[in-house]
């Protein structure tokens, strides 16, 4: 028996075992049992966060986005924040500079990372020299 169902049969099996008083374990047990089915798909999948902390990180980000509009945001607004956004989140993950990959006139980061590494390779890489980038331009500094 695969592991992920080791451990969802194992987590299931417990908690119908036992018995709650307070209503806020009660809802627990209840939102537990209704996600059951979904529960520990990380386990199945490898390209499936444990955590929700992707979808979480997006929501803060445009939240502080907000402050930026200053008022309503147009659709237009919203969806050029929301590519800038997804190209520094890029960027972030690839540990490049968003700010070089934007001054280099690139539009495919692939590309981009892969010219990089070969720039680097020639010349010897200095981990302690900081690109312009994601650093410096986080959505939460942008004023």
């Amino acid at each position: 028996m695969p592991l992920e169902n080791q451990v969802g049969i194992s987590f299931y099996k417990d908690l119908s075992l036992r018995e709650y008083l307070s209503e806020p374990a009660i809802r627990c047990k209840r939102r537990f049992e209704t996600s059951e089915e979904t529960l520990f798909t990380f386990l199945k999948h490898d390209d499936v966060p444990w955590n929700n902390n992707n979808a979480e990180h997006a929501i803060k980000a445009y939240a502080r986005a907000r402050e930026v509009f200053q008022g309503s945001p147009t659709a237009k607004a919203i969806s050029e924040y929301l590519v800038l956004l997804s190209v520094c989140k890029t960027c972030r993950n690839k540990r490049i500079g968003f700010l070089d990959f934007l001054c280099s006139g690139e539009k495919d980061i692939e590309a981009f990372v892969a010219a990089n590494s070969r720039r680097r390779q020639r010349r010897g890489h200095d981990p302690s020299r900081s690109c312009a980038g994601t650093r410096d331009l986080k959505a939460e500094s942008v004023h």
